[in-house]
């Protein structure tokens, strides 16, 4: 049995921001991803909240990028959707340097980063929208915190992200090895059990479904668009059990920036 699938995501009112650092540009390599991401650190460090929110802001896509790249037309709809994962890139770097000083009362924390050359993608990415101009190569840069804990350096949290180099600095581009027009990451698939009667009947084909993902990723709605009766109720109860990886940012009414 093969399905479909398809996603609704209504309601949203996200800006995107002019988050141009003026000064703190970057080199394009991974030594200038590096200093980037330590200036973020050091401003936790420093307990400067208005320097962190400026050094966090700097890794997302300034606001003309979506229609200098996608036009005037796809360009908004595009920052919305990308205004939603960004915000939960800055919450989850926010929230684990946070955590860090909240049990370990310890400074300073370090920052350590590489290039992942080779990653083993479950699923291939999906091909960006139409675009007016070439998009820059994604890179995806494997990130860790330590921190210093009775003189010695402990390996704290660790995690990828996939990143464009834009304006003179890294901008994250989406969670994991996606870009942002990938929607929620799936990251429980159950297969549907094939019906008795359609397999006795040797019947198959596709049921197309649009799913309402809730905020904590499980699936509270499936709404069947197409597919073979037979085939309907085994692949919704399958779906059902389906969980995503979501973004903080869909479903609420917040601003980047």
């Amino acid at each position: 049995m093969r399905y479909a699938l398809y996603f609704s995501c209504l309601g949203l009112t996200f800006l995107p921001a002019n988050v141009l650092a003026q000064g703190n540009t970057v080199p394009d390599t991974p030594k200038g991803f590096e200093k980037q991401y330590s200036r973020v650190v050091k401003a936790y460090g420093n307990g400067n909240e208005q320097e962190l929110k400026a050094e966090l802001d700097g890794f997302a896509l300034p606001e003309h990028w979506f229609t200098d790249v996608f036009g005037p037309e796809k360009g908004p709809e595009l920052a919305k959707m990308y205004c939603g994962q960004f915000k939960e890139f800055e919450t989850r770097l926010h929230f684990a340097e946070q955590l860090m000083g909240q049990r370990f009362h310890t400074n300073p924390m370090f920052v350590d980063t590489k290039l992942a050359e080779h990653v083993d993608l479950k699923r291939a990415p999906k091909a960006p929208p139409a675009t007016l101009q070439p998009l820059p190569p994604i890179q995806r840069f494997e990130t860790r915190i330590s921190f210093l804990v009775n003189s010695k350096i402990r390996s704290g949290p660790s995690w990828m992200d996939s990143f464009v180099y834009s304006d003179g600095r890294f901008r994250f581009l989406g969670a994991g090895a996606y870009p942002f027009w990938n929607g929620p990451i799936l990251i429980k698939q159950v297969e549907p059990v094939y019906p008795k009667e359609a397999k006795r009947q040797h019947v198959q084909g596709t049921v197309s479904a649009r799913l309402t993902i809730a905020k904590g990723g499980s699936v509270k709605e499936v709404e069947i668009i197409e597919g073979d009766p037979m085939l309907v109720e085994a692949a919704k109860q399958a779906m059902m059990q389906w969980r995503y990886l979501t973004f903080m940012g869909v479903g609420s009414q917040r601003k980047c920036g």
